[in-house]
């Protein structure tokens, strides 16, 4: 969790410097400071950068820039014109479920919420490119024989020199996928209690 939230300041940081230097460019008497201190959440500074440019000659004109500004700025912040779109992919982790099947190796339930956990970590807590683990799957399985498990995929996948310099944290992993599992037998203890 600490290491989202050191990311998630990296990012606010880097944010606010690109609408300083939004504001700067734009020659308006503007405290960037002032302005800066309401950004609470990320917003999307392709959208900030295009309202600003679409009515600056409009912020040029006013006598009271600083004070006409922060209040325009204000109000499209609470309307949401600079939400940020945050992409959250899913992982497709049938085809894998696929081949390792094909490859004969017995794959349980708990080990399918273990992949899903595991890919939705990767692909958006480490940001890592969906091709690159593409290719490691490849390879991960290449190395397998067929009377391997799914243990020894999990093996295989922890020691790959591909990952190691995303510091991948395995133990959280792990907890997660406990949780999805608890999580998952709960419900299906509800629904079955329902048509009891």
């Amino acid at each position: 969790m600490e290491s989202n939230n050191i990311y998630s300041n990296v990012c606010m940081n880097d944010l606010k410097e690109i609408i300083r230097v939004c504001i700067s460019n734009s020659n308006l008497k503007v405290n960037c400071d002032e302005i800066l201190s309401c950004i609470h959440e990320e917003i999307d500074p392709d959208k900030f950068s295009s309202w600003l440019s679409f009515n600056l000659d409009n912020f040029k004109s006013k006598t009271n820039q600083a004070s006409y500004f922060k209040k325009s700025f204000l109000n499209e912040l609470d309307k949401g014109t600079f939400k940020l779109v945050k992409i959250h992919y899913l992982p497709n982790i049938q085809p894998l479920i696929n081949e390792m099947r094909e490859r004969n190796m017995m794959i349980l339930a708990e080990d399918t919420a273990y992949l899903y956990v595991m890919f939705d970590y990767l692909l958006n807590a480490k940001k890592i490119d969906i091709n690159i683990i593409s290719l490691l799957n490849r390879k991960v399985l290449s190395y397998m024989s067929d009377d391997q498990t799914f243990a020894d995929y999990k093996k295989l996948l922890k020691s790959a020199n591909t990952l190691k310099p995303y510091n991948i944290e395995w133990e959280l992993i792990d907890k997660q996928t406990t949780e999805f599992n608890e999580q998952w037998n709960l419900m299906l203890d509800k629904l079955e209690s329902v048509y009891d």
